[in-house]
């Protein structure tokens, strides 16, 4: 972790936050997932979260899926350092568009199409698929 500099908050999830970090030699950023182990065993999620892990390690930047870099931990702590999509959420930009063209409608399901592709080719199904899930680079 010493590797990183935190320089803020993004956002929160069930099992804990997300941070932009700057990588102190490569000075690239990334989005670093903290989760506490101690949600994690009280909400008996242990499976999930490896499974979260593993699964993103198998993405190619061409999937159009977010890439995990390295895993850590410490004591207390799990941390997934992934790639920072600073687009936000779907969610977000559909809340402040209020329409959105036909055009854009069609790229952004493209993409969406070729994830959920790209994941049944790995015999996965995706069962939380909301534009709250969906990040945008």
């Amino acid at each position: 972790m010493n590797e990183f500099k935190i320089i803020k908050h993004l956002g929160a999830g069930s099992f804990g936050q997300v941070k932009l970090v700057l990588h102190n030699r490569s000075k690239q950023y990334y989005a670093l997932k903290c989760l506490t182990k101690e949600n994690i065993r009280g909400k008996k999620q242990i499976q999930h979260i490896l499974n979260e892990r593993d699964i993103l390690a198998k993405f190619k930047k061409a999937d159009f899926c977010c890439n995990i870099h390295e895993s850590l931990q410490d004591t207390q702590n799990l941390y997934m350092v992934l790639d920072f999509l600073p687009g936000g959420e779907l969610f977000k930009l559909i809340r402040k568009q209020v329409f959105m063209s036909e055009e854009n409608t069609r790229f952004y399901l493209a993409e969406i199409i070729l994830a959920i592709d790209t994941l049944h080719q790995m015999g996965i199904i995706y069962r939380d698929l909301k534009p709250e899930n969906i990040l945008l680079d």
